[in-house]
Formats: C-alpha cells, sequence, structure tokens
C-alpha cells in the first residue's frame, strides 16, 4: 500500500512539472485519501503541493483550503504562509495576505520575496510608510533584487516622486533587462512628468518584449490619450482588453478615451462594466458622472447618484465633490453648491475649480462680493473660465 501512496505522490510532482495540474491534482488526491483511510508521510507535502496546483489553475479557495490542510499536518510553516499570503493576493483580499506573510516573516525575516510581497500589501492599503519600510529592508539584504526597486519605484512614483521612481526603475532594469514590467512602469512615469517621447519609448519596448502583456499596451494607451491621439489611445486599450478582459482599470481608461473621442453614450458603458468588476473604486464613479454631466447627455440625476456614490466610499474625494457641487450649480441648487466647495477648499485651498464654482454659484444667488472674490482666486489659480464671468459681472456694475 505505501509503495503505491509513494508512486502516486512521484506522479502527481511529475505531472505538476510538466504542467499537467489536473492530473496532478487527480494523483495527489488519491495519497490524500491512501492517507486518511490509513497512515502516510506524505500527507503535509501532499496537501500543500495539491495546493499548488490549484494555485495553477487559479482554483484560489481551494488552494487555501489544502495549505491549511498542509499547515495542520506541520508542513514548512513559513514557506505555507508565504504560499497562503500568493493566494490571498489573488482573490483580492490584501489585510488577510498581509497578515500571513507577516506570519511568514515572523519565522523568516530575512526573506526579501516576503518582504517584497507584503510591501505589495501595505502598498495596496494605502500604508505607504510601511510599504517603504519593507521595500528597503529587501534591498538592503539584496541589492541585486530588481523587483525591489520596480516596487519601490511605483511607490515613489504614486507619492509624486517621480524623478526618484525612474531611478529606481533604471536599477531594476539594469538588473534584469528583460523584463518588460519595468519598462512598462518606467514608461508610467515619464509619462506622468509630461515627457512623452522617453514615456512611448520605453513602453514600445515593454510590448515588444511581452506582445501579451495587457499591462504594457494599457499604460500605451495613456500615453497616446495624454498627447490626445484618441484613435490610437482606444485601439491600444482595446488589445488590452482582449488580453485582460476581466481588468476594470482598462474599461476605465476606454470610457476616458471614448470621451475624448466624443462618444459619450459608449463611454458609459465601459465606465459601467470597469464599476461593476470593481464597485469599491470611487473614480470610476466620478468618471461616469462626468459622462452622464455632459452636455450630449444631461442627465444630472444620475451624475449626482454617481458623485454621492464615490463620496460615500471616499468621503473627502475631492473630484466627486468638486463635480457635485458643479452638478448642483446646473439644477439650481446654489447653497449646495457653495457648500461643497467650501468643504473642498478646506482640503485643498488653491483648487482653482472650486473657487470657479463658488464664484458662479454666489454670482447666481448673492452676495456678487463674494462671487468676485471666488472668481478672482480662480484667476489667479489658473482658472480661464473665471475671466470671462468676472467680465460679466463688471458689465452690470
Amino acid at each position: 500500500m505505501n509503495e503505491s501512496i509513494e508512486e502516486y505522490f512521484k506522479q502527481g510532482v511529475q505531472y505538476f512539472k510538466e504542467g499537467n495540474y489536473d492530473q496532478a491534482i487527480d494523483a495527489f488526491s488519491k495519497v490524500i485519501q491512501a492517507g486518511i483511510n490509513g497512515t502516510s508521510k506524505y500527507m503535509g507535502t501532499t496537501f500543500y503541493n495539491r495546493g499548488l496546483a490549484f494555485f495553477e489553475l487559479k482554483r484560489y479557495s481551494e488552494t487555501i483550503k489544502d495549505y491549511d490542510m498542509a499547515l495542520q499536518y506541520r508542513f514548512d510553516k513559513a514557506k505555507t504562509y508565504r504560499s497562503l499570503g500568493h493566494a490571498y493576493i489573488k482573490l483580492g483580499d490584501n489585510p488577510s495576505a498581509l497578515e500571513y506573510y507577516s506570519k511568514s516573516l515572523e519565522l523568516e525575516p530575512d526573506d526579501t520575496i516576503t518582504l517584497t510581497n507584503r510591501g505589495q500589501c501595505y502598498f495596496r492599503l494605502k500604508k505607504y510608510a510601511q510599504a517603504m519600510e519593507d521595500y528597503n529592508r529587501a534591498i538592503e539584504l539584496d541589492s541585486q533584487f530588481a523587483l525591489a526597486y520596480s516596487n519601490r519605484g511605483q511607490l515613489l512614483e504614486k507619492l509624486g516622486k517621480r524623478q526618484q521612481a525612474i531611478e529606481d526603475f533604471d536599477r531594476a532594469i539594469a538588473l534584469e533587462p528583460a523584463d518588460s514590467t519595468f519598462y512598462s512602469n518606467r514608461g508610467v512615469s515619464y509619462n506622468e512628468l509630461g515627457n512623452y517621447e522617453k514615456a512611448l519609448e520605453n513602453l514600445n519596448k515593454a510590448v515588444e518584449l511581452a506582445p501579451d502583456s495587457a499591462l504594457a499596451y494599457t499604460n500605451r494607451g495613456q500615453a497616446f490619450f495624454n498627447i490626445e491621439d484618441y484613435r490610437r489611445a482606444f485601439q491600444e486599450h482595446i488589445k488590452a482588453a482582449q488580453l485582460d478582459p476581466n481588468n476594470p482599470v482598462i474599461y476605465n481608461h476606454l470610457g476616458m478615451t471614448l470621451m475624448g473621442l466624443g462618444e459619450t453614450q459608449q463611454a458609459i458603458q465601459n465606465f459601467s462594466k470597469a464599476i461593476m468588476l470593481d464597485p469599491s473604486n470611487a473614480n470610476y464613479y466620478v468618471n461616469r458622472g462626468v459622462a452622464y454631466n455632459s452636455s450630449r447627455i444631461k442627465d444630472f440625476q444620475k451624475a449626482m447618484q454617481d458623485y454621492n456614490r464615490a463620496i460615500a466610499l471616499e468621503p473627502e474625494n475631492i473630484s466627486a465633490l468638486s463635480n457635485l457641487a458643479a452638478t448642483y450649480v446646473n439644477v439650481g441648487n446654489y447653497s449646495g453648491a457653495i457648500r461643497l466647495c467650501q468643504q473642498v477648499l478646506e482640503l485643498e485651498s488653491t483648487l482653482a475649480f472650486a473657487c470657479y464654482i463658488a464664484g458662479v454659484a454666489y454670482k447666481m444667488q448673492g452676495p456678487l462680493s463674494e462671487a468676485k472674490a471666488y472668481l478672482q482666486k480662480a484667476v489667479q489659480y489658473g482658472n480661464q473660465q473665471a475671466k470671462q464671468v468676472l467680465h460679466e459681472l463688471s458689465k452690470t456694475e
């Protein structure tokens, strides 16, 4: 009996190596069944290995169950905790992933891969200081770890430190020049800096290295979007959606691009798809609200519903608050618009758009002295529309 168990185990390992994951699962399941009916020294390892096979098939819930069983049979805790972290990441459960990466690090505190993965959890949870600490520690332990530099670069980009981000992407590329993601990330930073030539140079390289990477195409699409080449941006995002049809970011980018093309109704459909895939992202509701609020649609009720959903998710979302204020002006709720603009300006005192909307609202309901004060601030902060409204007010004096 033990000989047959050992044979099934070896078969499972071989099937896994060959990429035949369903057959690997069948073989490992036979080992497990035999172990349940009797005894088997392979139980912990077999549950872990079957979990790996489920992971490769994207059956993450079953993966987690098998890893939990591996722990019950006293399989390597640090390794299993780390793998549980990977599975929870795939399920989008960052708090649970963080918990298991931390448990793994308690046992193996100098594991650079786990440190970098935990850093990504912190990053996704917007705990940027902790993320930076993990990335720095990983690089301190292994100065040749390209992924740690790339991940730290993404964090620096998020913090607006784009030149430092590019320096980290440079290091990552020098260490692993064939990794398309590093070029894609560097392209995003150049794109944000307004250096579109460098951005496209990097993003073209990313596509060349990984022609099946949705990330490379959608990032290149954003570069074309920023130079207002909406047709090419649309083509890039469509290609990205074909490669990764369940990625909400891509549909959001498609929506923005279609807005640029004047295809507002199609834009709304794509924003709705993004929301369906990720209903927790406030910015998708804001973007759909802008589309509903546009001159082509003018569905102010739906726009306000979307802005309010965004605010429910993120009470200090400046874009949602500002756009809701603008919509209040459209429907004649001037006091509501003024209240929201004042709330926005408490969060960001130099926001020209909020000053402009407050000025327009005061122009409609008075006093005109307040309208002029806000409009003058809007002009000072760079809002050109405010100049025209101030000119109109001067004619009434």
